[in-house]
């Protein structure tokens, strides 16, 4: 700060005891300095200054001088400032429970708050938003409820902020009844306290009510149409999404990226990153959520060359050092498998949220580095940051794809011991996978019926996927049986197809068929996907609506000729599943899109180049092979991302050490 600053030059005549100034002057001085540029040192000077003169016992300036340091991020200077009030009103409370708050110190909050002689509307809200922010849903509606035990009557801002924790949990039902209170007091007419309701219908998945609740809106802005529009798009509903879209009476940037957000959300990923083009000829400047639509966009689809511009954008608009922003681009490289530079992008974060480590930790384990994944977790802990169950599963996760059973087995005890995170039904998840890819595929149904919840259909479909690895179909038989029965369309359908098929018996095949046909099953379709020059290039298995169809499916015959006559390739047929002969079968395994995706990366770039696909599904074990042959064939690296795992196929061999 400049000597030529007039608050400088103020402090210094103070110093210098030239002048005394009366509480209001000094309360004037005092905000002064929360302003940009901020000085801790220059505050404490002023404090100094102030305390020398016995005037920070006085409540009036006392309360600015605690706002004064919670404004610069000293929690440590407000608290001593506080304890020096002599006579502290509900103002001196309200502040410092709110400076806690909002820097994420719930425990300390927590304490105040119980510790407030008198506490009014702001106390309450103050706590009920902290928990809200903290997506801490049932502790925010407890206290809503208790608010109203005590005749503390809530006021918009408590009812937002409520209402946003029942968005994030998401919790329909006690979101229902924080409607019904506000609607005794007649808040449902009012703008703000309406489109959070929206919002908060639409992460619960009940579009008929948001519509309702918009039919009935006295006055809708734009923040209104926004959060119908994110209602749909966050539930599938792209096309209503689409056409709130047309008919808002204005687009302003937040419509845009929800827009951009859905299509993301519902794997339009193009879709998006074509709107993006779209709203900048509108003139529409993107904001930071803008960005991380679309760097999410780039990641799911391994759009690396596309990620790297958005990188340099953000870089230059110094969005770059903004934390979810800065989390948004490490994510985006590891997704796309460019681990080093997402190790660059997060060692240069000077601030890192739990998020931050959370995405280090889980670029390292979708590639199967098991070493560097658990390393981060350590340095996190080092570091201090406390994990979160989220972090868990990424440590899980590495485990289980390189079979380190007894390290994974530590660390799911590890989490209630150390950290007291009881493990989610999404924690025995891991370990069920973890336990079944070890072939101890009894403990893992142990595992099973002693978790402390009820399984659904997702526990029982990670057993039949680990009873095909090991081909045990008595017991895929039994754990597909439990899955139908949760969930009578499940996609473990295929992978018992498959079983019966790898056994030799088709009447069995058919009867699944039957079973799906019957139920509604519908097998997803494999789609691929691979960027080269800009622009990504989408594949769906057996489609033909590529320009250069007929070259790529050139390619792809030419690729099999060649690694069959080279390498002794056999096309593994078990996994189709249709009734047809050997050589139909062949002809469908020929033109899967990863197959195809890889043929035209072959085509179209220089020898030694090395390609990039992502695939929507599990890859199958003929590609796996096809692409391992290839590798080794052309002396090109392929890197594929699938749904589980990263997989680096170099010289015939690929990193997952065919454990997937």
């Amino acid at each position: 700060m400049s000597s030529q600053d007039p608050r400088v030059r103020e402090l210094y005549r103070i110093e210098q005891g030239d002048i005394d100034l009366s509480d209001h002057s000094y309360g004037l001085l005092i905000k002064n300095f929360t302003s940009p540029p901020h000085s801790l040192s220059l505050a404490k000077r002023l404090h100094a200054q102030i305390s020398r003169r016995g005037r920070d016992h006085n409540t009036f300036l006392g309360n600015l001088l605690v706002d004064m340091y919670a404004k610069l991020g000293s929690l440590e200077e407000a608290s001593s400032a506080f304890q020096r009030i002599q006579q502290r009103n509900v103002f001196s409370w309200n502040i410092l429970l709110a400076a806690h708050s909002a820097n994420g110190d719930l425990a300390t909050a927590q304490k105040l708050f119980d510790k407030m002689p008198v506490r009014d509307t702001v106390s309450w809200s103050s706590m009920v938003g902290a928990f809200a922010q903290h997506e801490l849903c049932d502790e925010a509606v407890s206290l809503f409820r208790e608010m109203q035990l005590e005749g503390s009557k809530p006021d918009r801002i408590t009812f937002i902020n409520v209402i946003d924790a029942c968005a994030e949990k998401p919790a329909l039902q006690d979101g229902k009844f924080v409607y019904s209170v506000l609607a005794e007091d007649g808040l449902e007419s009012d703008v703000k306290v309406g489109t959070a309701l929206l919002n908060m219908y639409g992460k619960c998945g009940s579009l008929r009510d948001a519509e309702a609740l918009f039919e009935k809106m006295p006055e809708r802005n734009a923040v209104s149409w926004n959060a119908l529009l994110s209602a749909y798009a966050q539930n599938g509903h792209m096309e209503s999404a689409r056409e709130v879209f047309g008919s808002m009476p204005e687009r302003n940037v937040v419509s845009w990226t929800g827009m951009m957000a859905g299509y993301v959300q519902n794997e339009l990923c193009k879709d998006a990153l074509e709107l993006f083009l779209w709203m900048e000829n509108d003139g529409v400047k993107p904001n930071e959520n803008t960005f991380i639509a679309l760097l999410d966009a780039c990641a799911s689809m391994s759009a690396l060359s596309q990620g790297r511009v958005l990188h340099a954008r953000v870089t230059a608009v110094g969005f770059d050092s903004k934390l979810k922003v800065g989390t948004c681009v490490l994510e985006m490289y590891g997704k796309c498998g460019r681990l080093e530079e997402a190790r660059v992008v997060f060692d240069k974060m000077v601030n890192k949220s739990v998020i931050t480590w959370n995405a280090m930790i889980g670029s390292y384990s979708r590639f199967g580095h098991w070493r560097e994944a658990l390393r981060v977790f350590l340095a996190m802990a080092q570091e201090g940051v406390t994990p979160t169950w989220i972090t868990y599963i990424s440590v899980l996760v590495a485990c289980s794809h390189s079979g380190l059973l007894s390290q994974g087995k530590d660390y799911f005890t590890s989490m209630r011991r150390d950290f007291c995170i009881d493990p989610t039904i999404e924690h025995y998840h891991c370990m069920i996978d973890l336990v079944g890819r070890a072939g101890t595929l009894a403990d893992a149904e142990e595992l099973i019926h002693n978790m402390p919840f009820h399984s659904d259909s997702v526990t029982w479909a990670e057993l039949v996927a680990s009873s095909r690895i090991h081909g045990d179909l008595p017991k895929c038989e039994r754990a597909a049986e439990n899955t139908f029965e949760i969930d009578p369309r499940d996609p473990a359908h295929v992978i018992l197809s498959n079983m019966y098929a790898a056994a030799g018996k088709p009447a069995l095949v058919r009867k699944v068929r039957r079973d799906m046909k019957e139920r509604g099953v519908k097998s997803r379709p494999g789609c691929s996907f691979i960027e080269i020059g800009n622009k990504v290039h989408e594949f769906v298995s057996g489609d033909s609506i590529h320009p250069l169809n007929e070259e790529i499916r050139a390619k792809t015959r030419e690729l099999h000729e060649r690694i069959k006559q080279e390498l002794g390739y056999v096309p593994d047929t078990k996994e189709v599943l249709y009734d047809v002969d050997e050589e139909v079968k062949k002809k469908m395994l020929s033109f899967h899109s990863e197959k195809m995706a890889i043929a035209f990366g072959v085509l179209v770039t220089r020898a030694g180049t090395p390609l990039r696909v992502v695939k929507n599904l599990r890859v199958c074990m003929d590609c796996h092979t096809f692409t391992k042959l290839v590798s080794k064939c052309l002396g090109r690296e392929i890197i594929m991302r699938d749904v589980n795992r990263f997989h680096s196929f170099k010289g015939g061999v690929c990193s997952c050490g065919d454990y997937w």
